[in-house]
């Protein structure tokens, strides 16, 4: 299941099949036969994208609160002065990588990279007013409801990109927020009991084993 912010997205660069890719917020070969198709993408796309020079900065950070709430920090700075137009905004994603033992559709796919499963505060994002002076910060926090179908250990970032629909729907940066389950956990050991892991270092499943020389009760905090 998804909320409507997918769909949203969808059309506001008027895809109408998948896999389409847009770059920056256009079409990346609008001179070639096939100019949002996937199959004609290739690295030198991504890197001429990354080469573009910004003076945009920014930090994206979530953490989940309790079982159903998230916490969303952005921080962006330029370079130099800036003063949004009447169509900027700041949008914002909260996207999850799926694995399916089982094809959930008819075309056999398995893995689903950073679908956007919801959107803050919506799928229009939040309209910049504030003119950047350079070199200094403007900080948004976001408190919100995360949706009950991510997995909130899971492979889950929030994205964030700063755009101008008014010119040509241009980003003029973005970052994402790193996972925040642990990746590595170390052994104990000791003379008269062991703790192992597998596999260590580890994603979000690991399996723990005990190994003790006397009969107890035994507490183990993670």
């Amino acid at each position: 299941a998804n909320g409507p912010s997918p769909g949203l997205r969808q059309w506001f660069y008027t895809i109408t099949s998948a896999p389409t890719v847009r770059v920056d917020g256009k079409v990346f070969d609008p001179n070639g036969p096939f100019p949002d198709a996937a199959s004609n993408f290739q690295q030198q796309h991504i890197d001429n994208a990354y080469a573009a020079p910004t003076s945009f900065t920014m930090v994206v950070r979530h953490e989940f609160k309790d079982a159903d709430s998230i916490i969303i920090n952005i921080d962006v700075a330029s370079s130099a002065a800036y003063t949004p137009s009447s169509s900027t905004y700041l949008r914002v994603a909260l996207t999850e990588t799926l694995h399916f033992t089982t094809a959930p559709g008819s075309n056999g796919e398995l893995d689903f990279h950073h679908m956007v499963r919801q959107m803050y505060p919506n799928a229009t994002g939040t309209k910049l007013t504030t003119p950047f002076t350079a070199g200094v910060n403007q900080s948004f926090e976001i408190r919100a409801l995360a949706p009950s179908y991510v997995k909130k250990g899971g492979k889950v970032h929030v994205s964030a990109w700063l755009q101008d629909d008014a010119d040509n729907k241009t980003i003029h940066q973005s970052a994402k927020s790193p996972i925040t389950f642990p990746t590595s956990v170390a052994n104990h050991n000791q003379t008269t009991e062991e703790v192992n892991l597998y596999p260590n270092p580890c994603a979000n499943i690991t399996m723990l084993t005990w190994r003790a020389a006397n009969n107890g009760n035994a507490e183990v905090i993670v």
